[in-house]
Formats: structure tokens, C-alpha cells, sequence
């Protein structure tokens, strides 16, 4: 994207467990990124979360992070706990055409 854009996306997900999914908390890596969430989630039931990054002041690689802290219990299969959901952004901003030559 080119520097000074701001881009949004819509993660999208469903509750396939047998209750309420409670998202408790989010912390994003940076201030450039914002969430928007339900807070929670009934069974069988589809939301979503909205980042968005904003490019001002940043140029080259970026790799972002927004973490979901949920009341799911457990550990998974490489013993993380189940409860910390990671989303990750990762894209390229230019610099405009005046910016290039610096």
C-alpha cells in the first residue's frame, strides 16, 4: 500500500463450541492497528473483527499482530494455551513518489 493509506479487513468467524465465547480482551502490536469486536459470542453464532492499519509514518515490511484473549480452555497440540488467539497482518507500504528519492 502506499504510505499515509489506511486498510481495513473483516476476519470472519463462527462459535462451533457448546457455549457462550467470550472475547475478554484484544491488544494490538501497535498503535496502528484499531478492533472492533462483539464482545460475545452464543453458539452456532458468526462474527467478526475488524483490524485496520494505517500506513502514516511507516515504509518498508510491516508485520502487525492483534491478540484475542477468549475463555476458551485448554492447551492445543504444541501446549499453547487455547485461550490467546493470534492474528497477523503483514504487507509492504511505499513512500509516494516524493519520498522514494530520500
Amino acid at each position: 500500500i502506499k504510505q499515509g493509506t489506511t486498510v481495513a479487513h473483516e476476519f470472519k468467524f463462527t462459535n462451533k463450541g457448546k457455549s457462550d465465547l467470550i472475547i475478554r480482551k484484544t491488544q494490538s502490536s501497535c498503535g496502528c492497528t484499531a478492533v472492533e469486536n462483539k464482545k460475545v459470542i452464543k453458539p452456532g453464532e458468526s462474527s467478526s473483527i475488524k483490524v485496520a492499519f494505517n500506513s502514516t509514518g511507516k515504509i518498508g515490511g510491516q508485520n502487525k499482530s492483534v491478540t484475542l484473549i477468549t475463555n476458551i480452555p485448554g492447551k492445543d497440540s504444541k501446549g499453547a494455551d487455547k485461550n490467546k488467539i493470534t492474528i497477523r497482518i503483514k504487507g509492504q507500504v511505499i513512500g509516494s513518489s516524493d519520498n522514494a528519492s530520500k
